[in-house]
């Protein structure tokens, strides 16, 4: 399955390609030799933060829920702040007051669920610690109920509460957790009440996932509908009367089972099977296939008005049509950047996450500090490249891909354009995003959630029509690309690709090879040529920051394994490596941000801007930032800039 093709045919987009790559000198790698550290040349006054991204948190739990209003309900939303802290939320939908509560536990970020609990309060599930948090109706008092016991089993702390769900048969509200797939339990009845983890509910043990939760409506009935995934969807039904599980679908694929509340408020379900939905609803414990009702949003008032909170307004609608507007300023928070690109402006763009918002800097109106542009999607930006006067976009979630036109201003709708091609799945993380000579678009991709193959996907930009997925190395994903100056070992063409593979999966999935590869792709065949494993670094995880010397056609990448960070140089055109693996002087190198600039390669890690002599690769300088990096990466010029978390920050390279 090393050459699996599958096809995906587009209308005409506006897709056009660039090969940028620096003018560089001429360099030549020696034999591989053991690096040391060296005292930082570069002084910290050539760091200089730029300004930060502020915004509102993305909403993944919110609904509606009993409240001390004239009404007596209230509409409740949870923004989460990657690496900040959740905000609550609470509006009265009769005056359109509204009231922002911080989150009484300063380690937890968002949250994923919600629900209301016997006692009519509202209850939260949070991540990444897995709290579960109560919101007194009554006296607005907002308080931690404690972290979710680790799995009984495995002892494995869980990380998030997916979903929380009410049990109207004994009155306890249950919670689905990852990675244990574990069902939690909290009853307000007890004498000092407390959660416990009564273990996982997947008999196979190879899914972390428990995505649902959702108790029967009826009194009467003791169940609980659960979906599990991402090795392998599941639907199961738990009940809370014999503290049992049945497994009642199952499939061979992975993909996840969902359990939810219909727009016509009864319990649903569906489960992926491969490119195929099969849904079902659920009635008294059993299980009934039928053709698909759609989700809740969970804004509906009793009365019948429904909610919209907008950008800067709130419309409250009433069942005869009638309308009416509040205005809404929670200002939000900082926002996470999460990665970055060199705009056909000159510009400086990136993107936050969770939501993905966009947002620019003006090296040449630096005062203007860093401005947010609008809210692209739910996921996060992953890679960016600019050309024929567009920012190409590849992201995590919806939208996969976009596009962007800096002469026209940001709007939602249509600029940048956006869309999710058939058949790629929304998991897929673009972590490599290229142009080759051939005339097509590259990206590189880890796998999506459970699987372990990821895609090298094309784009035929000569006329814009379709877009093909290759799958290059079994159980690994791309982690990074580059376009040879000359033709590999044994292909056909005058130029091919070399990939760096990840032995990581999507989300759920558990690696199964033994060490990441380097490999060289045929452009004109489509086709892998060979795979090559680095000489002197054994259990290699991940090959990434692939550069090219146009002088040599020479291969520089970083490789990283649990004995740490390795330099290395490779030779396409001869398929051997020039240097086998140079141990580096630090960890934690972000993800393809080097560059060749002055006869020297230079790049990011956490730990600040690093640069390598290729000559002597034991030559290591590392500048230490004044802050953490956590994603890059544009050179203009001579300045590389860089974020760190919310904050947007530059190096003056000498």
């Amino acid at each position: 399955m090393t050459n699996k093709k599958q096809a995906i045919f587009l209308s005409p987009l506006l897709l056009s390609a660039l090969i940028a790559f620096l003018l560089l000198v001429a360099i030549t790698p020696e034999k591989t030799q053991a690096a040391s550290p060296k005292a930082p040349t570069d002084p910290v006054s050539s760091y200089q933060r730029l300004g930060g991204a502020q915004g509102r948190g993305g909403v993944e739990a919110s609904m509606v829920g009993p409240g001390a209003t004239a009404s007596g309900q209230s509409y409740y939303q949870v923004y989460t702040y990657w690496q900040g802290t959740l905000d609550l939320t609470v509006i009265d939908p009769d005056t359109g007051a509204y009231r922002a509560y911080a989150s009484p536990v300063s380690s937890e970020q968002g949250a994923r669920s919600i629900g209301v609990g016997p006692d009519k309060n509202i209850y939260i599930g949070t991540l990444p610690d897995a709290h579960l948090l109560k919101f007194d109706t009554r006296s607005s008092r907002f308080i931690d109920l404690g972290r979710v016991p680790a799995d009984p089993r495995s002892g494995v702390q869980q990380t998030y509460i997916w979903s929380i769900t009410t049990s109207l048969h004994n009155g306890k509200i249950y919670g689905c957790t990852y990675p244990s797939a574990d069902l939690v339990v909290y009853n307000l009845l007890d004498a000092s009440p407390k959660m416990i983890n009564l273990g996982s509910l997947d008999p196979t043990g190879q899914n972390q996932y428990l995505y649902n939760c959702v108790a029967d409506a009826n009194p009467s009935n003791p169940y609980i509908y659960m979906g599990l995934g991402s090795v392998a969807g599941q639907i199961a039904i738990y009940n809370v009367d014999t503290n049992k599980a049945v497994t009642v679908i199952s499939t061979s694929t992975p993909g996840f089972g969902r359990t939810y509340v219909g727009v016509d408020g009864k319990l649903h379900g569906w489960i992926t099977d491969g490119a195929k939905i099969h849904h079902y609803q659920f009635i008294n414990g059993t299980i009934i296939p039928e053709a698909g009702v759609d989700w809740s949003l969970m804004n509906t008032f009793a009365d019948g008005r429904t909610i919209v909170v907008g950008t800067t307004s709130m419309t409250i609608r009433y069942p005869g049509g009638s309308t009416k507007t509040f205005p809404y300023l929670y200002a939000g928070q900082p926002l996470t950047i999460f990665r970055m690109g060199l705009g056909p402006d000159q510009k400086i763009y990136g993107g936050t996450v969770l939501p993905y918002d966009l947002l620019s800097f003006d090296p040449a109106s630096p005062a203007t500090g860093v401005r947010m542009l609008g809210e692209v999607g739910g996921g996060e930006p992953y890679s960016m490249l600019s050309t024929n006067n567009r920012l190409y976009i590849a992201g995590y979630g919806s939208p996969l891909l976009g596009i962007y036109d800096p002469t026209q201003a940001f709007d939602a709708q249509i600029n940048p354009l956006v869309f999710n091609p058939a058949g790629m799945a929304t998991s897929l993380r673009p972590q490599a995003f290229i142009v080759a000579p051939d005339g097509r678009l590259y990206s590189g991709n880890v796998a999506p959630n459970g699987e372990l193959t990821g895609s090298l996907v094309s784009w035929n930009i000569q006329n814009n029509s379709d877009i093909v997925q290759y799958y290059p190395v079994p159980n690994q994903g791309v982690s990074s690309l580059a376009v040879a100056g000359q033709s590999c070992k044994d292909s056909v063409g005058g130029s091919c690709l070399i990939g760096g593979s990840t032995i990581y999966g999507g989300s759920g999935s558990t690696p199964v090879a033994s060490s990441a590869v380097l490999f060289s792709w045929d452009t004109t065949k489509n086709a892998l040529v060979h795979q090559y494993t680095l000489p002197n670094v054994g259990a290699v995880n991940t090959i990434t920051d692939l550069v090219v010397n146009p002088s040599d056609g020479y291969v520089y990448g970083i490789a990283s394994s649990s004995s740490g960070t390795y330099a290395f140089v490779f030779n396409p055109a001869t398929g051997k490596f020039i240097n086998g693996g140079t141990l580096l002087p630090f960890s934690g190198a972000i993800y393809n941000s080097t560059v060749l600039y002055k006869g020297k390669i230079w790049g990011l890690t956490s730990q600040g801007v690093f640069s390598l002599d290729p000559i002597n690769m034991s030559k290591v300088t590392l500048s230490k930032s004044p802050a953490t990096v956590t994603a890059g990466f544009v050179l203009r010029g001579s300045t590389l800039y860089f974020a760190s978390n919310s904050s947007l920050w530059s190096y003056k390279l000498p």
